[in-house]
């Protein structure tokens, strides 16, 4: 993965300079920060306001359970890395050194998504496939940062258990239309799109 910043100038550069290089696909911006994530879990900032300015010693990682990590995610003003089984919060503590970021250890959630491209964050909600410690895949969203709900029924379920590891390559995204918004899921293997009603649940 690499990161580059198209000025208005229509000059492209390539940020080389301590940039961490991480293996996820994520690029988060919150409070100035510009982050990206490591599947080990740790997470970089650039300098504030400064996109190509990467120290590495601003660093952060998820510690709160073990396993790899897939994505950083924006909600509301807090940053959320997902692991395949957790869900982890942070919150910009404004710290002197390292990282801006804080862990907000009460807000760890037993669920998490090794699912990319099917994480979905709209201001306070985000909707994903995930999967807990039981291995069952299903579709979940989380409200605020305590509130995981998952909102599949048994004909979903089972259709995500027939699409199996390729899931992975599925998308989900949010769509509002005539007043509505709807999370919809393309299961690729399957050739099914799903789509959930948030007002009619």
């Amino acid at each position: 993965v690499r990161l580059y910043i198209i000025e208005t100038s229509d000059v492209v550069t390539t940020v080389t300079s301590n940039f961490p290089t991480p293996n996820t696909t994520n690029l988060t911006y919150q409070d100035g920060y510009w982050f990206v994530l490591k599947s080990t879990g740790d997470f970089y900032n650039c300098d504030v306001d400064a996109p190509a300015t990467w120290d590495p010693t601003k660093v952060l990682t998820a510690q709160g359970f073990s396993g790899t990590a897939y994505a950083i995610v924006k909600q509301n003003s807090m940053l959320l890395v997902f692991l395949e089984e957790s869900i982890q919060a942070f919150y910009d503590n404004a710290n002197a050194s390292g990282s801006p970021m804080s862990h907000y250890e009460s807000a760890i959630q037993n669920v998490g998504s090794k699912f990319t491209n099917t994480i979905v964050s709209d201001e306070g909600l985000v909707t994903f496939v995930g999967s807990s410690r039981t291995g069952n895949f299903s579709v979940y969203t989380l409200e605020g940062i305590t509130n995981v709900k998952d909102i599949a029924d048994d004909n979903v379920r089972l259709l995500l258990a027939a699409e199996g590891s390729t899931v992975s390559s599925s998308i989900g995204q949010n769509v509002r239309l005539g007043g509505k918004k709807f999370y919809i899921l393309s299961l690729s293997t399957l050739g099914r799109t799903l789509v959930y009603d948030y007002g009619l649940q």
